[in-house]
């Protein structure tokens, strides 16, 4: 029979089993309420819980004492069964929380889960120098650690996974060569070292992140999701309240997460946490600051300052306008790092000194902006999207409409336009006769406008 898809956010439940440390494996569908999964750019690792309803003593039949692999894996009706449209991964449960034993004959309790790798990183330090440039060390240091055989790293009651989750490396060959010395930190430590030594081939600045999405680990520019997500975008989302009949995949874009009707693009709630603060963008270095260093060898002392209104059209951003209002006070030294240099080895294994601390500067800068304007947006679920995917939001004007209230006139120039997606909250719950349900809550984030905040056109 041909699938259809109904109703928006409806889902399949491909397979969702528990598995012990002794090869015990069973399905547990019956025993799941719902199953939440948290992806962000800022985490380097999947985590979630899986809220279980205990009638039956599974919880000690079973048993289940934390240290299981929960397997999920779920498809949006339609989609191919392949990787990039399925959400499809075993976890390591390390908890059992929140247990109630609601009358005599049920309980219900969260399973917490987390990444296989992130249960490997946790086993593992690492003591020994490294050189070369940032992304063939980050790519050695993922393949020989957290996807190494466990049973050789001496990690009790671990086993190999059957299926490795791979990593992106983004904008190589990377400009930046480094040599330092691992001072018994685990992978994911040396790994958050490397993002903030790293610049890619193409792009201006240290903005990387290591993270883990539904799919796969990046270690990425955030400069090259940007820019790479507005040449193709996965979604164009609206909000659009009564009175306003708006569609999503407007304006002629191009976008590659698969077609849907409609009804799967219209948001069903929304919240804004942020859109514009001076107070906190002065104090966090955003629209200014500056990086001293200090030089052992040759005692030489230099700085690097940024400033976001003068610089802004140095860097990759999701849109061409200048969020630091004009005319906005700003000083550099509001936001003051400092750092110390050894240029006798920065002539081989690095960049330039001044390069270096003006990437310092730039990071806090790129990174503080994408906090500045934040939406959260309810939407219904799908499996073929992950953290770190750019989509289009059309967020409506407070204005009257006239006779044509289907335009895109009628949304907020400044704040529609090109989004990254910074999180996702997805949420799985299980209704009558075995069917699910898919909801997700989109962190949203950009640090560029519509146009330029205080300009005499906006």
């Amino acid at each position: 029979m041909e699938e259809t898809t109904k109703n928006p956010g409806e889902v399949i439940k491909e397979s969702l089993s528990l598995t012990s440390m002794y090869g015990k494996t069973e399905k547990i569908e019956n025993y799941v309420l719902e199953i939440h999964l948290y992806e962000d750019i800022y985490s380097p690792f999947l985590s979630g819980e899986c809220v279980i309803d205990d009638a039956t003593n599974f919880i000690e039949k079973f048993p289940v004492v934390g240290a299981e692999k929960l397997t999920i894996s779920f498809r949006t009706p339609t989609f191919d069964d392949k990787p990039t449209q399925i959400i499809s991964k075993t976890f390591f449960v390390y908890g059992i929380k929140e247990r109630i034993l609601n009358n005599d004959r049920q309980q219900t309790y969260k399973l917490k889960f987390t990444s296989q790798e992130h249960i490997n990183n946790n086993a593992i330090t690492i003591s020994k120098p490294f050189f070369g440039t940032t992304h063939e060390i980050a790519g050695r240091i993922f393949e020989e650690y957290l996807q190494k055989d466990s049973k050789e790293q001496d990690v009790h009651r671990l086993e190999e996974s059957t299926v490795k989750t791979p990593m992106l490396i983004t904008d190589t060959p990377h400009k930046t060569k480094i040599q330092y010395i691992s001072n018994g930190w685990t992978p994911a430590n040396n790994l958050s070292y490397l993002t903030r030594k790293s610049e890619g081939a193409s792009l201006t600045g240290s903005d990387f992140l290591f993270y883990e999405s539904n799919k796969q680990f990046f270690f990425t520019s955030v400069q090259f999701l940007v820019k790479q997500g507005k040449q193709n975008y996965f979604e164009e989302y609206v909000y659009s309240p009564p009175g306003l009949d708006i569609v999503g995949r407007g304006g002629g874009d191009s976008f590659y997460g698969t077609e849907l009707p409609s009804e799967w693009t219209q948001i069903t709630n929304i919240t804004i946490p942020s859109t514009i603060d001076i107070v906190r963008s002065q104090n966090s270095g955003q629209y200014a600051n500056v990086t001293r260093g200090y030089d052992i060898v040759t005692k030489e002392y230099r700085e690097a300052y940024i400033d976001t209104l003068e610089d802004f059209t140095k860097f990759e951003t999701t849109d061409e306008g200048n969020p630091v209002p004009q005319g906005t006070p700003r000083n550099s030294f509001t936001m003051s790092t400092s750092k110390v240099l050894n240029s006798a080895n920065y002539d081989d294994y690095s960049m330039n000194i001044e390069n270096a601390l003006f990437n310092e500067g730039t990071r806090i800068s790129y990174l503080q902006g994408l906090a500045a304007t934040k939406f959260e947006i309810e939407v219904p679920g799908r499996t073929d999207i992950e953290v770190g995917s750019m989509i289009k939001f059309l967020y409506p004007a407070a204005q009257e409409r006239g006779a044509n209230p289907t335009g895109q006139e009628h949304f907020d120039k400044v704040l529609s336009g090109a989004y990254l997606i910074s999180a996702i909250r997805h949420k799985m719950t299980r209704g009558l006769g075995g069917t699910w349900e898919h909801v997700m809550t989109l962190e949203i984030v950009k640090n560029g406008l519509g146009r330029s905040l205080g300009s005499e056109d906006g």
